[in-house]
């Protein structure tokens, strides 16, 4: 199988096709994360020079994402399911599809899940995102619970939308942190909290903040200056990660190239047969 996606030409769509079925055979065997999970996680650098079409690489970025999603890597999941967004974006008067709801949904659910995205303001802005209320007003509800409001709505917005979660495998203690280490990362640094206003404003008991301030530390999401005598602690820097516009502008460019490149590949193949004739 290895030798077969090695030999395959980069002008060919059979490398992509290649390297789809090794994915999913190795995680149907779980076996994904020893073998080739690097190349999972890199694989829009690494097709770059892949000759495809922008369905088969939409194609291939989704079949990708789902694989990675499945074998519970959500953070690198996100970052194949965006790209694959974008090239919808890029194209513009992409025709809407079904296909888009299954992606965006896909986009949601590892942004809830991934703990490394932060900011949900550019998933909202695109376009197969955009297309959910119409198509899942259900799955666009969820996304809107993370860019609206306070705590205190989110959790009554969440027992309104229990079910949509529970659908796509979000517990309520993923989504409540979610939320909650969304509301730290908008702390600014320096900002000084008693233990009393931080439970109060993500919603936790005062006599677990501790713990839960620490839990967060661990996962990168906050570093902070904790006055235990006090019962207070001053904000250093909290994670905020969001695609900045230099980088959406970057991947709105590789994906520009990709579609001039099929483009001026198409026209040498329609003309091939002229070309033939005339000889």
């Amino acid at each position: 199988m290895l030798n077969i996606y090695l030999v395959l030409s980069v002008e060919t769509s059979m490398k992509a096709d290649a390297f789809v079925v090794m994915v999913r055979f190795l995680r149907s065997h779980g076996q994904l994360k020893q073998v080739m999970i690097k190349q999972v996680q890199e694989l829009p650098k690494l097709a770059e020079e892949w000759v495809l079409t922008l369905e088969e690489r939409y194609a291939l970025f989704t079949e990708c994402a789902k694989h990675l999603m499945d074998d519970g890597d959500s953070t690198f999941a996100f970052r194949l399911y965006f790209e694959a967004a974008m090239l919808v974006d890029v194209v513009k008067g992409t025709a809407k599809s079904d296909k888009h709801v299954t992606t965006a949904t896909g986009l949601i659910t590892s942004a809830i899940k991934s703990p490394a995205i932060m900011n949900f303001q550019e998933v909202l802005q695109l376009t197969i995102v955009q297309e959910l209320k119409t198509k899942s007003v259900a799955m666009f509800n969820l996304l809107q619970l993370y860019t609206q409001g306070e705590m205190s709505s989110f959790k009554k917005g969440f027992e309104a939308e229990k079910k949509n979660f529970e659908a796509q495998g979000i517990t309520a203690d993923e989504a409540l942190l979610k939320r909650q280490y969304m509301q730290i990362c908008e702390l600014k640094e320096g900002q000084q909290l008693s233990y009393d206003e931080l439970a109060k404003m993500i919603g936790v008991a005062v006599d677990d903040i501790e713990e839960w301030i620490v839990e967060a530390s661990i996962h990168g999401i906050m570093t902070a200056k904790i006055d235990q005598f006090g019962r207070q602690l001053t904000i250093k820097s909290t994670m905020l990660c969001e695609v900045k516009k230099e980088q959406l502008l970057a991947i709105k460019d590789k994906v520009s190239a990709w579609k001039d490149r099929f483009q001026r590949i198409h026209s040498i193949l329609v003309h091939q047969p002229e070309l033939e004739k005339t000889d």
